[in-house]
């Protein structure tokens, strides 16, 4: 009987290790814009790490929590300014892989202040549908956000209903900037 609790101890704890996400590690240089960003990714919550340096001298120096893993980070100037934004892209842990952004904007004068992405309503028709597994990426001069429409009867692993994808603009907030939502559309 021992053996078996042993057995099944060290299963249950190979089990846990293979399901744990590499750590994340981006690199991006923008002028003379220097841009880091870094997450352990070893459970569920997750520090994220931001830093940038122009010049030597640091302009942003963040540890963010997070609700999942960091899946990437892109580098974009979508308002326009001629200076840098950062975005990182995270995951939520569980089946639904709910996607969220941690974001931040470069003001030109040393200091960076926070992006928010403007939760969409409960009662959108843009949720009608939705149970994660988003995806972002930058595309010209917007935030895109892609994921899976689920119908009625869809397992987790099989929706049915084609993809939705919505674009958010940048706009100036009170407190920093806001990513919008524009457009919809589902393929």
């Amino acid at each position: 009987m021992p053996i078996r609790i042993v057995m099944l101890t060290l299963f249950v704890s190979l089990s846990s290790k293979t399901l744990a996400q590499a750590p994340f590690t981006f690199e991006h240089d923008w002028g003379t814009v220097s841009i880091r960003v870094s997450a352990a990714n070893d459970a569920s919550l997750t520090s994220v790490y931001l830093d940038a340096l122009q010049g030597g001298t640091t302009i942003l120096d963040v540890t963010v929590p997070a609700e999942g893993t960091v899946t990437d980070a892109q580098v974009a100037d979508l308002n326009k300014d001629g200076y840098p934004e950062v975005y990182v892209f995270i995951n939520s842990a569980g089946s639904g892989s709910y996607g969220s952004v941690i974001g931040f904007a470069y003001n030109g004068n040393r200091s960076m202040t926070p992006i928010a992405m403007q939760p969409l309503p409960e009662d959108s028709a843009l949720l009608i549908g939705y149970q994660g597994h988003d995806t972002f990426r930058v595309e010209e001069e917007l935030l895109v956000r892609y994921f899976p429409i689920y119908r009625s009867g869809d397992s987790n692993a099989n929706p049915q209903g084609g993809q939705r994808i919505i674009h958010y603009r940048l706009q100036p907030g009170e407190a920093g900037w806001l990513l919008e939502p524009l457009t919809c559309h589902a393929d």
